[in-house]
């Protein structure tokens, strides 16, 4: 092991052992940096480093280099992290391919870097830092690799791709990962996106692809539509936090379409910001919701429509739940005979049929409208409260 500074003077290129030294401000000549070696950016060398060969060394760190830093196209592996203190570093990171084994703290470099169209990989199996500029802002293309945990420092807002491999974590906190208009999202077998008080935030998918997968989870979950696309794809998985259709754009309205069979353990709510026509899809894919947790899918403004398949809806709650399905015609009702609490609904609804064998399901003065038949019906008698018995008929 050992270590390489840059100490180029001037604009130079990171192939030439002219720039670097084995000390701060020495001579230059040093064998270009390999995988044994640490590299260190600092005051002794100001110049410009410009990336014109693949890399692969075991850290890479910048203390208060006021330089600029040129990856362009070449792949950078990085055994340990990539870090800066104390820095105005300007990241230009073109159309490089990064993979880092430890963190990538890049919180003081200025706010001018670019992200291009650049990928970042990150592989420690162990929990270490994303951060990016002192206050976040936009990145191309971050993947996790299987069983990597990474946590979320700083704003994040991918616009070409975000990717979980399988068993990968990402550690949101208070932040919010947000999948930008036209980037994609792809949630890997028993990945996991968790929050406190952040939230993935969905944008429409435009020219990407929103993938999910039935063992991965998400915490807090919102979807945010900026004047762009039409169609939001839920991934499939589970939703532990709460979950919010939100639409903030004027010029669209949007379709929210569940891509498969989704659990949602938290409440689900909508925020419209906008006076526009929303639709809530689950034919397309035929899904059926397991809900948790409290519902209320009536607009503040603006209208929303459930566009029902032939799945059913399971009711699954451990406590008490109420329903408000803003006058809809939705999937069949299933109420889960593991189900304990009370069932109250805030508004009448359709559906082909209810199922429920051991619950109290109270209408509270609404009604609901059976149009079919439960194709299995409890053989023990049914309890509703008498107003929601009188009015299922």
């Amino acid at each position: 092991m050992a270590n390489r500074y840059w100490v180029a003077s001037f604009a130079g290129t990171w192939n030439d052992t002219f720039n670097w030294s084995t000390t701060s401000g020495g001579f230059g000549g040093a064998s270009v940096p390999g995988a044994s070696d640490d590299v260190i950016f600092d005051t002794n060398g100001a110049g410009k480093c410009t990336v014109d060969a693949n890399i692969d060394v075991l850290s890479i760190t910048y203390t208060s280099y006021a330089g600029t830093f040129e990856a362009s196209t070449y792949n950078i592996n990085v055994a340990g992290s990539v870090s800066a203190s104390g820095s105005t570093t300007i990241f230009d990171l073109g159309s490089s391919s990064w993979t880092v084994g430890g963190a990538w703290n890049l919180r003081f470099i200025s706010a001018s870097s670019t992200e291009g169209t650049s990928t970042l990989r990150m592989t420690s199996t162990t929990l270490v830092g994303w951060l990016w500029k002192v206050s976040g802002g936009n990145f191309y293309s971050i993947t996790l690799a299987p069983n990597a945990q990474v946590y979320q420092a700083r704003n994040l807002y991918i616009t070409g791709s975000f990717v979980l491999e399988s068993g990968a974590t990402w550690v949101a906190g208070g932040y919010s990962p947000a999948i930008k208009n036209n980037a994609s999202l792809t949630l890997g077998a028993n990945s996991s996106i968790t929050t406190t008080t952040g939230r993935l935030e969905l944008h429409p998918e435009g020219t990407g692809v929103h993938t999910g997968n039935a063992t991965a989870s998400i915490g807090n979950f919102t979807t945010k539509n900026q004047n762009v696309g039409t169609l939001t794809t839920i991934p499939i998985a589970t939703y532990t936090g709460t979950f919010d259709l939100g639409q903030n754009a004027a010029s669209f309205g949007t379709t929210w379409r569940f891509e498969g069979n989704t659990v949602i353990e938290g409440d689900v709510s909508t925020s419209m910001g906008k006076a526009t026509n929303e639709t809530i899809d689950t034919a397309t894919n035929n899904v059926s919701l397991t809900l948790k947790g409290d519902v209320d899918i009536t607009p503040s403004q603006g209208t929303i429509t459930w566009s029902a398949g032939n799945g059913t809806i399971i009711f699954d709650n451990s406590g008490s739940q109420s329903v408000n399905f803003n006058g809809q015609t939705v999937e069949a009702i299933v109420v889960s005979d593991a189900s304990t609490g009370a069932i109250t609904l805030g508004d009448n609804f359709t559906t082909p049929y209810v199922h429920d064998c051991d619950s109290l399901i109270d209408l509270n003065g609404f009604t609901i409208t059976e149009t079919g038949t439960d194709p299995s019906p409890c053989s023990s008698n049914v309890y509703f409260s008498p107003a929601a018995f009188a009015r299922l008929g």
